[in-house]
């Protein structure tokens, strides 16, 4: 959301890594009308696998040991069409 209010209104300061934020930041629409940019927060569910809590952010790439282990994982998610070269 950070990005967005950022990109839209130029009024939010937004972190380089997602899940960043760490403060409210209110943004004033109108004269009584505010949005509110709060820290968001991701669960991990038990289920989950570690390409899982990986693609979700809940744990941080920087964190693991071989982030190359998950890539399978993200091609899986890719539709087959947006990875076939245009050139």
């Amino acid at each position: 959301m950070s990005l967005l209010l950022l990109a839209v209104y130029q009024v939010c300061k937004s972190a380089p890594v997602p899940g960043e934020t760490k403060v409210w930041q209110y943004i004033t629409l109108m004269k009584r009308i505010f949005l509110i940019d709060c820290p968001g927060v991701v669960y991990n569910k038990t289920g989950n696998s570690e390409a899982d809590s990986v693609l979700k952010g809940v744990v941080r790439v920087e964190a693991l040991e071989d982030a190359t282990a998950h890539v399978g994982d993200v091609l899986k998610r890719v539709k087959p069409e947006y990875l076939v070269s245009t050139c």
